[in-house]
C-alpha cells in the first residue's frame, strides 16, 4: 500500500537535493523582492554566490513578471516621492508658525520656548532649501529598474524558450480535461498560466535530467497540500507527475523558507529578521487576496474582514506599509491619504457602532 501511495509520505533527502537540484523561482517571488532591499539583496546574494549555475527562469515567469512589474515599480515610486514631498513640506514650517504666534490671539510663551523654537525651525528651513537643490528631476521607475535590471544580469542566458501556438494550444486542452478533474496546477486559476509554468519546469528537468525545487509565494491548493488553508507540503499529485515524468526529486518551498533552508544547505548568511520580513510579506500577500474577495461580497464579509485585519495584522513597518497598499488597490482607489493605522481605527469605529446598534436598535445614528 506505501508504494501505491508513496507520493502521500514523499520527502527526499533534502541535503543532497539541494546540492544537485536546479531551482525555479516563480513570477510572485521575483514581484515580491519590491517589498524589502533586504530581502532582496539576501535573494540575490544566494543567487549569484551559492547557486548561480543551477537557476532557470521559464518563459512563464519571465513574461509574468515583466506583466506584473508596474505594481512593484509603483512601490518605490510611493515611497520616494513620499519622502521627496517630506522634504518639501519642510519649507513652510516657519511660515505657519509666524502666523500662528503673530496673528492668533494665543501666548505661545506658556507652551514653548519660543526664541528656542524660532532658531530651530530657521535651520529647519534652511536645510530643506538645501536638500531640495540636490533633488534632479523625477526619475523614471519604470525604466530605471535595479531589481528588473539585477534580474536580467543574474538569469542571463538561463531563460527558457516560449512555447509555439500549436504547443500552448495542445496544453489548453489538456488544461481543460485537468480542470474537470481538479488535477493540479492551475484548476484555481481562471487560465491555464499555472500549467503552462508546470510544463517547461518538466521540459527544463527532463532536458537537464536533473531534480528540481520551485520557490513560490502562491499558496493555493492547486500546489499546495494545505491544513487550515496553510500549505503543509508540495501536491501529493505534482510530486507523482514530477516523479513518473522525469524519474527525479522534487521539492518546494516558499521565499522565506528558501532563505531560512539556504542557511543550512547552502551556507548562506541570512540574518533572521530578513526572514522574519519575508514571512510577513507573505502574510500580507494572503491577506490581500482576502480582501478583495471579501470586498466584492456581502457587507458581512466585509466586517468580518476587517476584524481579521485588525487582529491579525502585524505593526511592523513593512507590514503596515504592504497592508495599506493592499488595501488601497482592493478598494481600486489610488489615493493614498490614509495610513494603514487609520484605516483600521475607522474600520474599528464601524465595528463598534455597528456592535452598539446590535445592543440597542432604537439608539440614533450619530
Amino acid at each position: 500500500m506505501r508504494n501505491k501511495f508513496s507520493e502521500f509520505s514523499y520527502k527526499p533527502n533534502l541535503e543532497k537535493l539541494w546540492q544537485e537540484c536546479d531551482f525555479v523561482f516563480d513570477a510572485n517571488v521575483l514581484l515580491d523582492l519590491y517589498y524589502d532591499r533586504k530581502v532582496y539583496t539576501n535573494f540575490i546574494n544566494i543567487l549569484e554566490n551559492k547557486i548561480p549555475d543551477r537557476i532557470w527562469m521559464p518563459y512563464q515567469v519571465g513574461l509574468e513578471y515583466h506583466i506584473n512589474r508596474v505594481d512593484g515599480v509603483q512601490k518605490i515610486s510611493n515611497d520616494y516621492y513620499n519622502f521627496i514631498n517630506g522634504i518639501q513640506s519642510l519649507k513652510g514650517v516657519k511660515t505657519i508658525y509666524n502666523k500662528l504666534n503673530e496673528t492668533h490671539c494665543i501666548n505661545l510663551g506658556k507652551y514653548m520656548d519660543l526664541e528656542e523654537i524660532s532658531k530651530n525651525l530657521t535651520y529647519i528651513e534652511e536645510c530643506s532649501k538645501d536638500l531640495n537643490t540636490k533633488i534632479e528631476g523625477n526619475p523614471n521607475f519604470l525604466a530605471d529598474d535595479e531589481i528588473m535590471n539585477k534580474l536580467h544580469e543574474t538569469f542571463g542566458g538561463k531563460t527558457g524558450k516560449q512555447y509555439t501556438d500549436s504547443e500552448l494550444n495542445e496544453i489548453y486542452k489538456e488544461g481543460e480535461i485537468r480542470n474537470e478533474n481538479k488535477i493540479p496546477p492551475s484548476f484555481k486559476d481562471k487560465g491555464y498560466g499555472d500549467l503552462v509554468l508546470w510544463k517547461q519546469i518538466i521540459d527544463h528537468a527532463l532536458k537537464k535530467d536533473c531534480p528540481l525545487i520551485l520557490v513560490t509565494s502562491d499558496s493555493k491548493r492547486d500546489w499546495w497540500l494545505t491544513s487550515d488553508k496553510k500549505p503543509m507540503c508540495p501536491h501529493p499529485t505534482l510530486i507523482k507527475e514530477f516523479l513518473e515524468t522525469v524519474g527525479k526529486d522534487f521539492y518546494m518551498y516558499n521565499i522565506s523558507d528558501f532563505l531560512r533552508e539556504s542557511k543550512e544547505y547552502l551556507d548562506a548568511d541570512v540574518e533572521t529578521e530578513t526572514i522574519k520580513t519575508a514571512e510577513e510579506i507573505e502574510q500580507i500577500r494572503e491577506f490581500a487576496g482576502t480582501l478583495a474577495k471579501a470586498m466584492s461580497t456581502s457587507e458581512i464579509a466585509q466586517r468580518t474582514m476587517a476584524e481579521t485585519v485588525l487582529k491579525a495584522m502585524s505593526t511592523s513597518e513593512i507590514a503596515q506599509r504592504t497592508m495599506a497598499e493592499a488595501i488601497l488597490k482592493a478598494m481600486n482607489n489610488s489615493i493614498n491619504a490614509y495610513t494603514v493605522h487609520d484605516y483600521l481605527k475607522l474600520a474599528n469605529e464601524s465595528i463598534v457602532k455597528e456592535d452598539e446598534k446590535q445592543d440597542d436598535p432604537e439608539k440614533d445614528e450619530t
